[in-house]
């Protein structure tokens, strides 16, 4: 936290510095302005500097006569209050700040910005008069000399729920024991700014007759459009980002090895910047962008990259895919969204890029759990010197020549709001229906309630809002004495995941809240199954209480879950409010499919798990094979001899280990929890060798297809399965009718030998025999592939 502090205070030295040293004057007597940047990514400071408009043109302003924002005005809102402040005799004075949710004070110790020095703050929320919540809220005393001014600035940042900034001070002369709101009668606005550039988006002329549609980028740049050298380049403005679901593990390995990666992505997702939000939506999730990105401004350029778990950013040195690692950056573990410096290649060094052309970028993105979020930044010859801003999709255009191509059926978003049900149709297309005529020009039609279930994080502390048990009764659970409890009956059977928790929140007796609690769950309501004991806080009786994550169910099925208070001394306990991530289960006996291919007759267990019966065996291709240390998720690995290994099993994962004699689970082997592992000695065709045997065998190593191209049947999609004989970098290149390269499909470093498959659909192809083209260090292999 002290890193993130005094990283944040020197971005914004440099940013006033920047912006208004020596451009600035004192301004009008008795207000000052408020400016706020709304639609932020987060509620953390990284992310108002990393906007690409602060601090120069804020999306809303308005004159205050006193140190004190708006209330509640938006949620993930960033804002700024700066001008003079002056006393009127010669005085010894401390400032208090208030605010939320996260709040600086920066004080001069002149009228110039350079001397900016932060003399309050607070890295969580206060109410509006909360003047002792955190130490740092307070300043030291700070002398001040009648007629001075001495520029500030005020910096906060909202993330859901209440917003507000204030800031108060006492004065040994005047007031020593009182907080007062600073008023206008010791403040002046700032005066003698820069002319502002053209609003973006304004014709103008580059004077390059080669370009169209110049348009103001905003900085003071005009921008035409350059003709594109390929035919790749798409729209302007629009990023399509493609999502990969249900992949384990946080490795960018554990993307680019499986299957369906890059050409049968689950879904997609259109996106305005190189980057996507924090977000717990989804987990074991891998993304890739493919895109162009064009500069206003010829020179030096730098480039950084934050995300979660792994991701790594390409960039061309021209408008060709094939020069993609001329420059790349790397997020090797784990970010916060704004957190520029923990790796030391994160961050490129200067890369010159030129006005006119088009230059080709990729994000390939893997995360495990937790957060979702990634994002590219930039330094630019046009923007505040030394600070790193999201780069806007006014410079980006879309790429046009990818294959990937959603299943047919899978839900979507079609950008029109007249219309319902949108779905991937059989030509990888996002269609909707439309609504009905009568309904097509009326707002409501494009009107989307809140879910019903969504978290909600905060409620206020009315006693009325709350349950309250003020007379002790026999619980539902046998095993639990007379006491204080609450049931909830969901009806059905449903998968439990992870809680949130909001106690009682009454505003004065916020104390009869649950401290000592136990958690049962059951499917019938008679017989309970203990979840565990815990100890929860009481609530801080505020008008915006949030709670707190509750338990982690872990997959437990229940229809009931009961929560008891165990509690003493209080005659009354009460609650606020749960919710719970939960799945629909279907019903045991249902037939599934569990995604193994090498299992038969899948149906739903009776704890909501699909499972099949096992069919795999023996092939007897390899003697030995040694497996390493990477995650596994859905495999069948044999040998003849010996098969080693000292892998994880992912929690998602069907795998079985077969060899006719030895497996050895070395040091660091691991079963995740709810992961299905068999390992079984079973002899090649079921019986000893003899010689006639061992040559049988050998043979079939040796007449082993290394690539081979498979069509499903009534279906466009095609299956590329390729042998690696030993671990290496790996190719796999799709050639059109003219021996021209469409598309790359594979382009790695493989640490594990195997059988391995990549699946493909062709609806994007123009009819033709294609050639897929394998390398590796054994050589090329190559196979037709048939488009109808």
């Amino acid at each position: 936290m002290i890193k993130m502090k005094r990283y944040y205070i020197f971005l914004l030295f440099i940013l006033s510095g920047h912006l208004i040293n020596g451009q600035i004057c004192v301004g009008e007597a008795g207000s000052v302005h408020w400016q706020a940047w709304q639609n932020l990514f987060d509620n953390e400071l990284g992310e108002l500097y990393a906007e690409e408009n602060f601090p120069v043109r804020p999306d809303v302003k308005q004159k205050i006569y006193k140190l004190q924002s708006p209330i509640n005005y938006d949620n993930f809102l960033g804002g700024r209050i700066s001008g003079f402040i002056t006393v009127g005799q010669t005085d010894d004075v401390q400032f208090n700040l208030t605010g939320d949710d996260v709040t600086r004070f920066y004080l001069s110790t002149s009228e110039s910005p350079d001397d900016l020095v932060l003399q309050a703050y607070a890295d969580g929320y206060t109410n509006i008069e909360e003047h002792d919540k955190y130490p740092e809220q307070t300043s030291g005393l700070i002398n001040m000399v009648a007629g001075q001014y001495y520029y500030f600035e005020m910096i906060y940042m909202e993330g859901y729920g209440g917003d507000h900034i204030s800031l108060y001070w006492k004065t040994i002369n005047d007031n020593p024991t009182e907080w007062r709101l600073v008023n206008g009668n010791f403040i002046a606005d700032v005066d003698c700014l820069p002319a502002a550039c053209p609003e973006r988006g304004t014709p103008c002329d580059d004077g390059d007759s080669a370009t169209s549609d110049d348009k103001e980028d905003g900085f003071c740049n005009c921008v035409g459009e350059a003709v594109p050298v390929g035919t790749c380049v798409g729209e302007r403005e629009f990023i399509n980002m493609y999502a990969y679901d249900s992949i384990p593990g946080g490795d960018l390995n554990d993307l680019y090895t499986h299957p369906d990666f890059p050409a049968m992505p689950d879904r997609s997702k259109t996106l305005h910047y190189l980057s996507e939000p924090f977000s717990t939506e989804v987990d074991s999730v891998g993304h890739m962008i493919q895109s162009f990105l064009t500069v206003p401004v010829t020179g030096n350029y730098r480039f950084n990259i934050t995300g979660n778990n792994e991701c790594i950013f390409f960039l061309s040195s021209d408008e060709l895919i094939e020069n993609k690692q001329a420059h790349q950056i790397l997020v090797s573990g784990a970010t916060d969204p704004t957190e520029h410096d923990k790796y030391i290649w994160q961050s490129t060094s200067n890369i010159y890029l030129e006005k006119g052309k088009y230059y080709y970028c990729e994000v390939n993105h893997k995360e495990s759990s937790y957060s979702e979020h990634f994002a590219i930044f930039w330094q630019t010859p046009f923007t505040q010197a030394d600070t790193w801003k999201r780069i806007p999709e006014f410079y980006i255009y879309d790429y046009d020549c990818e294959v990937a191509c959603i299943p047919e059926g899978n839900m979507c978003d079609d950008g029109d709001p007249f219309t319902n049900n949108d779905q991937y149709d059989a030509y990888c297309n996002c269609v909707g229906t439309p609504c009905e005529p009568a309904n097509c020009n009326d707002p409501i039609a494009s009107y989307s309630s809140y879910p019903k279930c969504d978290l909600t994080d905060q409620i206020d502390n009315r006693s009325d809002v709350g349950w309250l048990s003020c007379q002790e009764s026999a619980s539902p659970n046998p095993l639990r004495s007379n006491s204080h409890w609450i049931m909830y009956d969901f009806g059905q059977e449903f998968v439990m995941r992870q809680s949130h928790v909001w106690n009682y929140n009454d505003a004065v007796n916020f104390d009869q809240g649950f401290e000592q609690v136990a958690i049962d769950y059951s499917l019938d309501g008679a017989n309970w199954t203990e979840l565990n004991l815990y100890n929860w806080n009481l609530s801080d009786g505020s008008s915006d209480y949030s709670g707190f994550i509750g338990p982690d169910f872990d997959g437990a099925v229940a229809r009931y879950v009961l929560i008891t208070s165990l509690d003493t001394g209080q005659p009354c306990r009460g609650f606020g409010k749960l919710l719970i991530n939960a799945e629909l289960c279907s019903n045991a006996g249902t037939t599934c499919d569990d995604g193994n291919p090498f299992t038969i007759n899948d149906v739903i267990d009776p704890y909501c798990n699909c499972v099949g019966t096992n069919t795999a065996f023996n092939d007897c291709v390899v003697d030995t094979l040694s497996l390493g240390d990477t995650l596994i998720v859905m495999e069948v690995h044999s040998a003849i001899e010996l098969v080693e290994s000292q892998n994880t099993i992912d929690s998602a994962g069907f795998v079985m280990y077969i060899s006719g004699d030895e497996i050895d689970l070395n040091p660091g082997f691991e079963t995740l929890l709810g992961s299905n592992f068999e390992a079984m000695i079973e002899l090649c065709d079921g019986s000893a060798q003899d010689e006639e045997d061992n040559d049988e065998l050998s043979k079939k190593r040796k007449d082993i297809d290394i690539l081979k191209v498979l069509s499903v049947p009534d279906t466009d999609r095609q299956i590329i399965q390729f042998y690696l004989e030993d671990p290496g970098q790996v190719q796999i290149e799709i050639l059109n009718p003219k021996g021209e390269k469409v598309f790359e499909l594979l382009n790695i470093d493989f640490i594990n030998k195997g059988i391995y498959q990549k699946n493909l659909r062709t609806k994007k192809f123009d009819p033709g025999i294609y050639q897929v083209v394998y390398k590796s260090k054994k050589g090329t292999e190559v196979e037709r592939l048939t488009v109808m």
